[in-house]
């Protein structure tokens, strides 16, 4: 998921047009702020939930 907060049409459309992204681009540019890895966020959301890191738990965001 991208959220373009602040930016303006052309900006988007410009990012868009650009195919293929960087990540030090995109964070440059102001579209993102950090980037994750899926087995990072179900960790994260596993600390901010207070489940156990070892428990087999089914999350999905």
């Amino acid at each position: 998921m991208v959220c373009f907060t602040g930016k303006k049409k052309k900006e988007i459309e410009s990012f868009i047009k650009e195919g293929v992204y960087q990540i030090d681009k995109l964070k440059e540019d102001g579209l993102i702020t950090d980037i994750k890895y899926d087995d990072e966020v179900k960790s994260m959301l596993k600390t901010r939930l207070f489940i156990a890191e070892k428990k087999k738990t089914l999350i999905d965001y």
